[in-house]
């Protein structure tokens, strides 16, 4: 027996949005520790005390840092603007490339056929 979909309720909302927002909270705070040059954390750590920067410390907030926020900016912006696509007002427009609703879309037409 199949059960009928859930609804979103709000606090199913904030749940959500918590869980994804930790994910990304996540992906943010360690992308930047990956990549072909191997960044020691010490390094970062001395830096930020001010006890002077080494080659990886420069690595870390030149390049890989401000690279990681761009790209998070930057998805962040084409998933809004994806949604704000699909949840536009009129469904039914040519633009979309969504078929109008009671038409169908036929690969071939018959008198090919």
């Amino acid at each position: 027996m199949k059960h009928p979909p859930q609804m979103l309720t709000p606090g199913r909302f904030v749940r959500s949005l918590l869980a994804y927002g930790m994910a990304a909270g996540c992906v943010v705070a360690l992308a930047p520790f990956f990549g072909a040059e191997h960044v020691a954390v010490s390094d970062i750590v001395n830096a930020l005390l001010g006890r002077g920067s080494g080659v990886g410390a420069e690595i870390f907030f030149l390049q890989r840092l401000p690279r990681v926020f761009l790209a998070f900016l930057v998805g962040g912006s084409l998933a809004a603007s994806g949604a704000a696509l699909v949840l536009e007002d009129d469904p039914d427009d040519p633009a979309l490339g969504r078929p109008r609703v009671g038409e169908q879309r036929l690969d071939r037409r018959p008198e090919d056929a």
